[in-house]
């Protein structure tokens, strides 16, 4: 490890030296380059394959929920999703007390603690819309149901600046963590006014009759604003929310 001296003083990389800063102040030292060889056998690794493995599957289970919610607006996301999402994927895997280090899973009974995700931290579904709702899962038949009673926009909904309409959207999902498949399906209200009561919602989606797998049911607001008869999307999206609501 080098100490830099002089006026000038460097962070980051130049060739295979890095310079940095710390507390004994700007330093300089080599990079330390380990084969991919090393790390795949090397018994001082072990640590760092078993985690590499767990890191994996967390990435994969992150994949599959996100698709599981695509076709929504891309709006309904924020920029620090994937991350987010990884941290607790991350966290549910390390409950797994049945298999070892590197070879621990998604058990399907710790999946409920992704109950409560918001896809889009900076509007939580909760602090979006206040109105309450329900939902019904019968797995033997394959059935999910949410219903919402009719609700005062102005009242229970916080909307953007510009908005005339929200659209309310939902989704129903089995997730094969294992074999790395999702059964999703979608469905959404009409474009529901702002100065109006919006009436009694249903949503009801069907999926695989008496899965084994977890059920994933999303909920979430979008707005738009009515401009000669259609409806365009805020672009900004910082108020629309989706979130995990029920996991069984």
């Amino acid at each position: 490890m080098a100490k830099q001296r002089g006026a000038l003083t460097l962070e980051g990389s130049l060739g295979n030296i890095t310079f940095y800063k710390s507390k004994h102040g700007y330093l300089a030292k080599e990079k330390s380059i380990i084969s991919g060889e090393r790390q795949a056998v090397d018994p001082a690794y072990q640590r760092t394959r078993e985690n590499n493995e767990e890191f994996g599957k967390a990435s994969r289970a992150s994949k599959l929920l996100r698709g599981m919610c695509s076709g929504f607006s891309v709006s309904m996301v924020d920029d620090r999703l994937r991350a987010r999402l990884m941290k607790s994927l991350v966290a549910i895997i390390r409950m797994d007390i049945v298999n070892q280090r590197g070879k621990r899973i998604i058990q399907d009974e710790h999946a409920v603690l992704l109950e409560g995700f918001d896809f889009n931290v900076n509007a939580s579904l909760n602090m979006v819309l206040q109105a309450p709702f329900r939902v019904e899962m019968d797995r033997g038949m394959g059935a999910v149901s949410l219903t919402i009673p009719s609700f005062d926009p102005q009242e229970m909904l916080n909307r953007p600046k510009g908005a005339t309409h929200s659209r309310l959207v939902m989704g129903g999902a089995t997730v094969d963590f294992i074999g790395q498949q999702h059964s999703t399906v979608k469905n959404s209200s009409g474009y529901l006014s702002y100065n109006a009561e919006t009436g009694m919602q249903q949503f009801g989606v069907r999926l695989p009759a008496g899965s084994a797998h977890p059920v994933f049911v999303a909920f979430g607001v979008e707005f738009y604003q009515e401009v000669n008869r259609g409806y365009y999307s805020l672009k900004d999206g910082e108020y629309n929310s989706l979130a995990i609501v029920k996991v069984g």
